[in-house]
């Protein structure tokens, strides 16, 4: 209980520190692997107080193996190799209609729980890792790459905390996957529309096709299933039978396995719908983003440490966001907790210009602060109880083998 304290009032006397740095990088708002002055500010933040930071980190594209190089990434660390070493995620990369999915707090609540730890591991056996995870909106490589190039080995748990209308310690997120340069592409044989029809091979025929195909699919996947899609070009006049069209396909499954049939079945429907309009096709899957695996024991421990930093049990609420994120790639290797922090009305929209203000306002300081002190007070309880932490991975492990 003393160190609990302890770490209480050392994020709170950091209070200050962090919602400056947390509106520094509101202001940035830099996008997906262009994030050059949000991670610099806070690998110098993080250096300042003692963390070895490597800037810049080499990653590794899952798919291929290829290495690529992550500028925006980086990886500090502090404390001793000879006891518990725990993870936490930062995210600092905005959206192009600036911070509205508050990723400035998601840095900032990392970077406070980082400090706390930091400044009692020297009484401590334990290492603790912030690991700065660019573009998680995507365009860039992110933590999936820096999972497959080891940065993560070694790790005993991990955890982030990300802005929400509500708490929430147990999501409910899906895996998805989705075509490589930006959707499945159709050729066909461009003709004039009017004057010589047959001579044409509608590449928007067979694009159409796909699309019908896919509503066919709808009623055969599980429940918790997702297919959506866009058709991003689709010719260029009414009288040219379009020898070129596209169309992008999100597919989601809260299971990794039915996301894996759905993706053998969509793949299929665009062989058919080819086939069916005499056109080609072209479709290279990208590398999936996972659920992460389920670990209940981690996600009590969480709503437990939340109750410490002052939130109340009736403040958690049950939630399925059936969404998708990066992070559920590292939980399907170490047990993950993907904690939401409230910072707004509940039911305002995410992504939004109401999102975007909360992630700068005094709500939201304040809920990066709560979410500060629970991770910190969760990682503590970690490093200092090995029965928990073997409780937590065993759980985890169980888990997997459901998966």
């Amino acid at each position: 209980m003393e160190m609990a304290q302890k770490i209480i009032g050392l994020i709170d006397s950091e209070r200050a520190r962090l919602d400056e740095i947390s509106r520094e990088i509101w202001d940035f708002a830099e996008i997906g692997g262009k994030e050059f002055k949000s991670s610099a500010l806070l690998m110098d933040e993080l250096e300042r107080r003692g963390f070895s930071v490597k800037r810049g980190l080499a990653g590794k594209f899952p798919d291929t193996g290829e290495a690529c190089g992550m500028p925006t990434a980086f990886k500090a660390e502090y404390g001793t190799g000879d006891g518990p070493a725990v993870g936490l995620m930062l995210e600092y990369d905005a959206l192009p209609n600036g911070h509205s999915c508050g990723h400035n707090l998601i840095a900032t609540a990392g970077l406070g729980a980082a400090v706390a730890l930091r400044t009692i591991l020297d009484e401590l056996h334990g290492r603790v890792v912030a690991m700065g995870t660019p573009a998680e909106e995507g365009g860039a490589p992110g933590k999936t790459e820096i999972l497959h190039a080891g940065h993560f080995d070694g790790l005993d748990a991990v955890i982030m905390a990300h802005p929400s209308d509500r708490w929430n310690a147990d999501s409910r997120f899906l895996s998805i996957v989705e075509p490589k340069n930006g959707g499945i592409v159709f050729r066909g044989q461009a003709a004039h529309a009017s004057g010589e029809p047959e001579r044409g091979r509608s590449a928007l025929d067979g694009v159409l096709v796909f699309c019908n195909g896919i509503e066919f699919l709808r009623e055969h996947i599980l429940d918790g299933g997702r297919l959506h899609y866009t058709i991003t070009s689709g010719g260029e006049a009414p009288n040219i039978v379009p020898d070129f069209a596209k169309v992008n396909i999100f597919v989601r499954s809260e299971y990794p396995a039915e996301m894996e049939r759905m993706r053998k079945r969509v793949t299929d429907i665009a062989k058919g719908a080819a086939l069916i309009t005499d056109t080609t096709y072209e479709l290279e899957w990208a590398f999936p983003w996972h659920a992460p695996v389920k670990a209940p024991a981690f996600y009590a421990l969480v709503r437990e440490c939340a109750g410490a930093a002052g939130v109340s049990g009736d403040e958690f609420l049950d939630y399925n966001s059936f969404g998708s994120t990066d992070a559920g790639n590292v939980g399907l290797e170490f047990p993950l907790v993907h904690l939401d922090f409230k910072i707004a009305p509940l039911g305002t929209n995410w992504h939004s210009v109401e999102s975007r203000e909360a992630s700068r306002s005094k709500e939201g300081t304040d809920g990066m602060i709560k979410a500060a002190k629970t991770m910190a007070l969760s990682l503590h309880r970690l490093i200092t109880e090995p029965a928990l932490l073997k409780k937590i991975k065993d759980d985890f492990d169980a888990g997997k083998k459901r998966q």
